[in-house]
């Protein structure tokens, strides 16, 4: 990687990190030296594997790999095979990530180079952690770790202590889990890498929750303050998780269901994420499939094969993409409809309550009022000025947006937000698409006995 782009690199700035090598990579393009130019590109399948672009990581390496082994560079050969272990690792097919990791373990035995053997130990770790393998995954990190060490690797140091405190902690070895943890965060500061001092500040102050949540809320706190869009969603998602906890924990009602908001916004993207990926890792694994075809086959017959896999591929492909997006049209069209209907029946409902259809009283629905006291006396407490404005707004427009009645109130959206929750739990409103219509029905309800 060129010295301007590592930089970028270590200190988590992956854009001008991928900006730099591009532009190192059209200009190796004109000196006529492939090996120069397959170094490239293995270091810009690296950058698109931080940014989950699997497919480009994939061919980048393949084409990296394939000036390798003509060129008998084994040192680097053995490199892109780890590499793309790791690419499978991380679509969590771990039969072909060890596949290529046995491949890139053999070369650098022969080669006798102990320095990248601890990566590969790095690796088994954290397959050894997927698998629930935890103590074979604490051998093997700390074989690396030993090996970083004795290099002085702090970058690499820093995800052995991360892996090695999660494997502690699977096993209820706590005080070793916070000695690593510390560990690597300490590392990460040095770096100065975000994502990782992010990553280990959240897991730390998992590890505080069950024994003293005020310094998990401190930690949690100390994240969101730094956190922006760089930050991918699932560790978002984890902070915001962590942090309703903690406020559950300490009875901050309020702030938990706040937490708890983001936490469902940003997981439902994770998973939503996680389905795209399915789609990413057939069209991955295919690349493994055509690849193990053309060292079978002659060039000219695997080269008839993969045109053809691919074919199918791209129309199972299409296939399944278009009966998806039907299918998924059908149901929101139709999730529509009932939630129309819904709609509907819950504003009739309010406007029969207005006209007290129920006692036979002929009153004009436009002047019907909300009693206070009634209402307080249904819930059993007393409502705040705001709550009962938001309320008297609701009388008149039951499906109007929390924007709109920020307005009209003269307040913040976040404080019609907090007001509305607390008052769907004041009347036990139920999850709904339409929870102020339901809101202002039982407000007149509570106002008609």
């Amino acid at each position: 990687m060129s010295e301007k782009s590592f930089a970028y690199y270590v200190k988590d700035n992956i854009k001008k990190s991928e900006q730099s090598i591009r532009e190192a990579i059209k200009i190796q393009i004109t000196l006529n030296d492939e090996v120069a130019l397959a170094r490239l590109y293995t270091n810009l399948a690296s950058i698109c594997r931080a940014q989950s672009k699997f497919v480009e990581t994939i061919r980048y390496y393949n084409y990296a790999l394939k000036i390798f082994e003509s060129s008998k560079e084994e040192k680097l050969k053995a490199a892109v095979l780890g590499n793309i272990g790791l690419v499978y690792f991380d679509l969590k097919n771990h039969e072909i990530a060890l596949h290529y990791f046995e491949k890139s373990l053999k070369i650098y035995t022969k080669l006798k180079l102990q320095d990248k053997i601890g990566y590969i130990s790095l690796y088994m770790g954290g397959a050894d952690f997927e698998n629930k393998n935890y103590k074979q995954s604490i051998k093997n990190l700390e074989k690396s770790l030993k090996i970083f060490k004795e290099n002085n690797d702090q970058f690499a140091s820093i995800d052995c202590y991360y892996l090695l405190a999660k494997s502690f902690h699977e096993i209820n070895k706590n005080d070793e889990a916070f000695v690593s943890i510390n560990k690597g965060l300490a590392l990460s500061q040095k770096l100065e890498n975000t994502t990782r001092i992010i990553q280990n500040k959240i897991f730390l102050a998992e590890l505080y929750l069950e024994s003293d949540s005020t310094k998990a809320t401190q930690l949690g706190e100390e994240v969101v303050a730094t956190i922006d869009e760089s930050i991918d969603k699932k560790t978002k998602a984890s902070l915001y998780n962590l942090l309703y906890n903690c406020y559950k924990k300490s009875n901050k009602i309020e702030l938990s269901h706040k937490m708890y908001d983001k936490y469902v916004v940003y997981n439902d993207s994770v998973l939503r994420e996680q389905s795209n990926l399915e789609l990413i890792k057939e069209a991955v694994n295919q690349e493994f499939k055509i690849k193990l075809l053309k060292n079978k086959q002659s060039f000219e017959q695997s080269k008839k094969n993969l045109k053809r896999n691919q074919l199918i591929k791209l129309l199972i492909i299409i296939i399944t993409s278009l009966i998806i997006i039907s299918g998924l049209f059908f149901y929101f069209r139709r999730k529509g409809i009932q939630n129309q209907k819904v709609r509907v029946a819950l504003l009739e409902e309010i406007k029969k309550l207005k006209n007290n259809d129920s006692t036979n009283l002929v009153v004009n629905s436009n002047e019907f009022e909300l009693i206070r006291e009634k209402i307080e006396q249904s819930i059993d407490r007393k409502l705040n000025d705001t709550d009962w404005n938001v309320l008297n707004i609701l009388l008149k427009e039951p499906d109007i947006s929390n924007k709109e009645i920020a307005e009209k109130a003269f307040m913040s959206v976040d404080g019609i937000g907090s007001s509305l929750r607390r008052m769907y739990v004041y009347f036990n409103i139920k999850e709904s698409k339409y929870k102020k219509i339901s809101l202002i029905t039982e407000a007149i309800k509570a106002s008609s006995k």
